[in-house]
């Protein structure tokens, strides 16, 4: 297969049989799993990450603006704590490290984040620690949890020297538009407990990038095209 195991090619552990299979990049510090034969998002290996950090005693994450809200739900709930920080491996492991967290990550990477290990996403710790997991209580409660949400992502073109123009006549749409919006990285419009949209500027792209999160499809994929139909009015 390819060096990315997120854009497929992972047919050998699809057919394998194996109750969990693993799949790394090239320098190991992300991590792909296919469950029962089907690969599953990067959000759900964070999450079954943080779920075998809180069985191995940690209780302070850091989880980026992005990560599924399945996972801190499953931190609260367990009786943990978490801090939301901007997107990227360095921004998590800054804010780590100013609040003394024992774990954390982005979903949108799959990487999970223990200092007490190494201070970068390392999808080697990720993969025993889910291993060694695999058929507890936990592992299947957290499938089941994360089996409840869906995610989706999509871009709006737009040339790199607008988009500082773009987000700000953004910021009043999205005010008028959700109850709470959060300024940590771009624009989040919480919907409700379950629901979320986020309009954050591409630093590689000539596009403005949008990601939804709901408990159901549909409903996910009509917040996502709400969202970029405001980011398309903001950009005309």
């Amino acid at each position: 297969r390819g060096p990315d195991p997120t854009q497929g090619g992972l047919g050998e552990l699809e057919g394998s049989g194996c109750r969990v299979g693993l799949a790394f990049d090239l320098d190991g510090d992300r991590l792909v799993l296919v469950i029962d034969g089907r690969a599953m998002s990067p959000d759900v290996t964070l999450g079954l990450g943080v779920a075998a950090a809180l069985r191995a005693g940690c209780r302070r994450f850091v989880l980026s603006v992005d990560t599924s809200v399945s996972i801190e739900r499953h931190v609260l709930e367990s009786g943990g704590r978490v801090w939301r920080s901007r997107v990227g491996e360095a921004n998590v492991a800054g804010m780590m490290a100013r609040v003394g967290a024992e774990a954390g990550g982005e979903g949108s990477s799959g990487g999970l984040i223990m200092p007490g290990f190494n201070h970068c996403r390392d999808g080697m710790l990720a993969g025993g620690m889910i291993a060694a997991m695999a058929g507890t209580p936990e592992f299947g409660g957290m499938l089941r949890l994360m089996g409840g949400y869906s995610q989706g992502r999509a871009r709006v073109p737009a040339p790199a020297g607008r988009h500082d123009e773009i987000m700000g006549r953004l910021g009043p749409a999205f005010r008028a538009e959700y109850s709470e919006v959060s300024e940590v990285d771009g624009l989040k419009g919480i919907v409700d407990e379950d629901s979320w949209v986020l309009v954050r500027k591409s630093n590689t792209e000539d596009a403005i990038r949008v990601s939804a999160e709901s408990a159901g499809g549909q409903r996910c994929a009509g917040l996502l095209r709400r969202a970029s139909e405001l980011v398309r009015d903001a950009a005309s």
